[in-house]
C-alpha cells in the first residue's frame, strides 16, 4: 500500500424509518391543504406494525467510481473468493470504500477521505490499464488494508493512519506502507483468477 466488524443495522429498524420520513412527507403535503392530522399519521403507524416486512437490498460499503472499476469489482467478486470475503466482512463496518481506476505512478493506492462520527471512507485507486489478474491482485491487496483500517477505529485521517501503519506495517521501497498480510491475499486472488480455482470453489 502507497499511502473487525460492527453489527449490521437492522432492516426492521430501517424500514421504520423510510416509512416514517414517508409518512411525514405526506401528512406536511395534505396538510397545507387542510386534509390530515396527527390521527392519519397515528393510524399508519399502527397499521404499518402488521403489514408484510419490507425486504431491502444490503448497503454495500465497496462502492466503485466509474464504470470500469464497476466491472472490475463485479468480476472481483465473482473470480475470487478471497475478493467477495473482503467485501462482505467490510460491509459489517463502519468503513466505506471507493474504488476507482485510471493511470497511475503505481500500482496501487489507498488514501483516508473522511470522518464523521458514524462512518469512515477511504479511496482505492487501482492502476490501469493492467492485466486483470493483477489489477483483482491489487484490488485484494488494498481491501485487505481497508479491512485492516475498519479493525483499527482510531484511525480517522491521513496522519492517524500513517501512525497505525508506522506501528503494524512494514516500509516499502516507494515510501509508503504494507502488511503481509496483504501481500497474501493478493497473490491468493492472482492465483483464483489465473488458475481457476476461484470459480471451481463456488
Amino acid at each position: 500500500m502507497t499511502s473487525s466488524h460492527l453489527p449490521r443495522q437492522l432492516l426492521g429498524r430501517s424500514s421504520r424509518i423510510l416509512l416514517l420520513v414517508s409518512l411525514l412527507c405526506g401528512t406536511h403535503a395534505a396538510g397545507a391543504a387542510g386534509q390530515t392530522g396527527g390521527a392519519d399519521l397515528d393510524s399508519a403507524l399502527t397499521a404499518s406494525s402488521d403489514a408484510a416486512p419490507v425486504t431491502m437490498a444490503p448497503v454495500r460499503h465497496v462502492r466503485p467510481v466509474g464504470r470500469n472499476a464497476a466491472t472490475l469489482l463485479d468480476r472481483a467478486m465473482r473470480l475470487s473468493p478471497t475478493v467477495a470475503a473482503l467485501v462482505e466482512a467490510i460491509d459489517d463496518s463502519d468503513l466505506f470504500v471507493y474504488v476507482q481506476t485510471g493511470p497511475l505512478k503505481v500500482k496501487a493506492l489507498l488514501r483516508f477521505a473522511a470522518a464523521t462520527p458514524h462512518a469512515r471512507f477511504i479511496r482505492i485507486s487501482i492502476n490501469t490499464p493492467e492485466l486483470e489478474c493483477r489489477m483483482i491482485g491489487e484490488l485484494a491487496h488494498e481491501l485487505q488494508h481497508a479491512l485492516e483500517i475498519a479493525g483499527a477505529s482510531e484511525v480517522r485521517d491521513e496522519a492517524t493512519l500513517r501512525q497505525f501503519y508506522e506501528i503494524e506495517g512494514l516500509r516499502t521501497p516507494e515510501g509508503g506502507y504494507c502488511t503481509l498480510e496483504a501481500r497474501r491475499i493478493g497473490a491468493l486472488a492472482i492465483y483464483e483468477v489465473t488458475s481457476g480455482a476461484g470459480l471451481r470453489a463456488r
